[in-house]
């Protein structure tokens, strides 16, 4: 499958037999898709058109911490925000409906990033690809952006049914064409799963005790709630 997170931070990944193979992200999260803030892939000599003291530390470095001027400028100046000054996808989706400009561009480039990796990943995959999945903050509610990037791939066999979309029984997946499918996430809940197991697996060496314990209670309170009923608990 092709997996499409699309947030304010954005990734990609090409997944074969339950394993990850390839994903947009890099040595950090910049790498890719642009964002919110960050630009994403480019041209690695822009940031020095942008400012001439792109190796000097920015003011959000600490005695413990050295960020340089160009990590500043690529993660928290970059992106739409520097394009037409919101991180608010929605509000770039209302500015095309406006026939804003701008917002169109911010719009058509994503769309553009966005169907590059899918037509990488559709190939790497051999074109044996069961589903192109959509989550995130705006994959999940852009229907915009979502027929917008599924018409650009149609020549791959990706189709959106006309029809709503029908569910799983929990709500978590819902189909929205025979190979196209919307995934909601909760990153905060499988990041407390991850850590209840290793814990319980003694892979935590080093771990403070007594915040274990509090990741511990968490996950319990979570499987509680019924979040993660699949989880390991």
């Amino acid at each position: 499958m092709i997996s499409l997170h699309l947030g304010s931070g954005a990734s990609a990944a090409a997944i074969q037999n339950g394993k990850s193979i390839d994903t947009t992200m890099g040595l950090t999260p910049l790498e890719g898709l642009p964002g919110a803030t960050r630009s994403g892939s480019i041209d690695p000599s822009l940031v020095f058109h942008y400012t001439s003291d792109a190796s000097s530390l920015a003011r959000s470095s600490t005695k413990e911490l050295h960020i340089s001027v160009a990590e500043e400028v690529l993660n928290k100046q970059a992106g739409w925000y520097s394009m037409v000054g919101t991180t608010d996808f929605g509000k770039v989706v209302q500015g095309v409906h406006d026939g804003d400009e701008k917002m169109k561009l911010v719009f058509d480039l994503f769309v553009d990033r966005i169907v590059g990796y899918v037509g990488n990943y559709f190939v790497k995959l051999g074109g044996k690809v069961d589903a192109l999945t959509f989550s995130g903050g705006i994959g999940e509610r852009s229907d915009e952006l979502r027929k917008a990037v599924v018409g650009k791939v149609a020549c791959l066999g990706f189709k959106l049914d006309d029809s709503p979309g029908s569910t799983n029984g929990d709500g978590v997946v819902t189909r929205l064409g025979s190979n196209i499918l919307l995934i909601k996430t909760n990153e905060e809940v499988r990041c407390v799963v991850s850590l209840h197991v290793k814990v319980n697996c003694g892979l935590t060496d080093g771990f403070s005790p007594s915040l274990s314990s509090r990741w511990h209670g968490s996950a319990h309170k979570i499987n509680a709630s019924g979040n993660e009923s699949n989880g390991p608990m």
